[in-house]
C-alpha cells in the first residue's frame, strides 16, 4: 500500500532529477570517493522516506550549504540511520548546486 501511495505522490510532484556523471564530477570536490549509485541512492532515500510526511523539495529550492541542516532536523522524525542521511545530504547538496 505505501509503495502505491508513494507512487501516487511522486507521479504528482513529476520526477526527481536524476544524479549524473556530471554531479558525480561535482561532489568529487568535496568528496572524492563519490559515486553515481551512491547519489542514486541518496535521491531514492530521499524520495521515500521524506513523502511520508511531505512532498519533497526540488534540491535547488534551497541552497546547497542549507540542505545538511534541513535533513538533520527532520532525522530522527524521519527514522534515518547515519548511512541513509549522508547519502541524502549528499544528493541534495551535489544537485543544488548544478
Amino acid at each position: 500500500m505505501r509503495i502505491v501511495m508513494l507512487a501516487a505522490l511522486v507521479g504528482c510532484i513529476g520526477p526527481m532529477p536524476r544524479p549524473t556523471e556530471a554531479d558525480v564530477l561535482r561532489a568529487a570536490s568535496r568528496r572524492p570517493q563519490t559515486t553515481l549509485v551512491e547519489l542514486e541512492r541518496g535521491r531514492s532515500l530521499y524520495v521515500e522516506r521524506c513523502s511520508g510526511c511531505h512532498r519533497p523539495y526540488e534540491p535547488d529550492t534551497f541552497a546547497a550549504g542549507s540542505w545538511p541542516g534541513r535533513v538533520g532536523d527532520m532525522a530522527k522524525r524521519a527514522n534515518l540511520g547515519t548511512e541513509s542521511r549522508k547519502l541524502i545530504v549528499l544528493y541534495l547538496v551535489t544537485l543544488a548546486a548544478r
